[in-house]
Formats: structure tokens, sequence, C-alpha cells
């Protein structure tokens, strides 16, 4: 199972978990990694952050584009749900990581970017 992050706001940790759920359902095994980053990932979150998180599927950009209506679907779903917006970029993982030393966005997330679901 995979390790899961430990949030103070509850409604964000079910938030988490509804969206890995979703998202294991839109990609299947063609989903690899969800990282979450930014505010929350470093615990310095406050009532207005929101969640940033980033998607890494074994597909090319255009697969990743026949699903982008499905998955905005889910986080217009889940941030009305919750009261927590969600952000949400989908990537290759390939092209993440070759160029997650490159990048200085990409670095970041690599940096400080915490599992929900995948490998560590």
């Amino acid at each position: 199972m995979p390790k899961r992050v430990n949030l103070q706001d509850l409604r964000a940790d079910m938030l988490l978990r509804d969206l890995e759920k979703r998202l294991k359902n839109i990609y299947g095994e063609k989903l690899k990694k969800i990282l979450l980053y930014g505010s929350y990932a470093r615990g310095v979150n406050d009532e207005g952050s929101d969640l940033d998180i980033m998607v890494l599927v074994d597909m090319d950009e255009k697969e990743i584009k026949k699903q982008q209506d499905k998955v905005l679907d889910v986080v217009v779903d889940l941030t009305t749900r919750y009261g927590i917006v969600l952000s949400v970029i989908e990537n290759n993982y390939n092209y993440f990581y070759d160029w997650a030393d490159v990048l200085p966005f990409f670095a970041n997330i690599k940096r400080e970017g915490v599992a929900i679901y995948g490998e560590s």
C-alpha cells in the first residue's frame, strides 16, 4: 500500500484519497505516480491553500490530452465537494524524470514532492 501523507487537514486527506481512486479509474495501469507538491507538501498550508498535484502517466501527450476532460470533471467535482481548490497537472512519467534535473519547475516538484500514489 502506498505511503500516505500525514495531513493536518482531514478534508485534504479525504480529497487526496478520492482523487487517487478516480485517477486510477481514468488511467488504469498507465497511472504511475501522483505527487503532492507546494504548501501542503511542505507543511505550510493555510486555510486558503490549494492542493498542487502532478500526475505522471505512461502515455504520450496525445493520449494525455484525450483524458483531460475526464480529469477536469474530477477536479471540479472534488473542489466543489471538499471546498479545497485542486490544481492538477498531467505529464508523461519518463518526460518528467528526464527533465527533472534541468527544468526548475520539475526540479522543485522532484525535491519537495510527496508521493501519494506510486513509489516514493
